[in-house]
């Protein structure tokens, strides 16, 4: 990128973030929750962000359960309590077919001591565009209801030209929805892909300039 663009040796992730603290932008200390892995692993990997003096936590991903252990749930419960200072957002991929009234079952979970919920709504898992629409109301009326659409954050795909189209064609579809939703989150950044890629990401970054500038 054009942060590191001319470096003759890389940056420690120390420098990357001191850069960005100077530029007013908030660094994110970026973990998991193996399934595989233990509830004890976890909350090591989680209390990394308090030792290295992070304000965010972000966790990728819970699924959910029994695939992400309840253990993981009632841990990072514990966490909150332990570290109300820090903001916490995690992320939850659910590969269920359809839409199920309780469709992404975290958001009822980790909503009441998380400060933003992500679930993954990406064209590649919920390719009926009509389908995933229902999916995308189905999550912002369950948040209504809890009184917590402040806290949802929609995870939108930008894997590449297929996912970008898509994601800029429901990036309004959800403001119509709920215009005070918490936000939308974006993955993944793969520049130089090909022309097409950066030109629609381009188009994308326009389009969130234009609605949130």
């Amino acid at each position: 990128d054009e942060f590191h663009a001319g470096l003759k040796t890389p940056l420690s992730r120390e420098d990357v973030r001191k850069h960005w603290e100077s530029q007013n932008v908030v660094p994110v200390f970026m973990t998991g929750a193996d399934p595989k892995s233990g509830v004890e692993t976890v909350r090591k990997s989680w209390d990394e962000a308090v030792r290295q003096k992070y304000s965010v936590l972000s966790i990728d991903e819970f699924y959910p359960a029994p695939r992400t252990p309840v253990e993981y749930n009632k841990e990072l419960e514990k966490f909150r309590q332990e570290h109300p200072e820090i903001y916490i957002q995690v992320w939850e991929a659910s590969f269920a077919k359809g839409v199920a009234p309780d469709a992404f079952p975290q958001l009822e979970a980790l909503t009441p001591f998380v400060d933003a919920y992500m679930p993954e709504i990406y064209w590649k898992w919920f390719k009926d565009d009509g389908g995933r629409r229902k999916l995308l109301k189905n999550l912002i009326d369950r948040s209504r209801r809890m009184g917590a659409v402040d806290k949802l954050v929609i995870g939108l795909g930008t894997h590449d030209v297929p996912h970008i189209k898509k994601t800029m064609e429901d990036i309004p579809a959800i403001l119509d929805m709920e215009p005070e939703i918490g936000g939308l989150a974006f993955f993944v950044h793969i520049p130089g892909t090909s022309d097409e890629y950066d030109k629609l990401y381009a188009q994308l970054d326009d389009q969130l300039r234009g609605l949130f500038a």
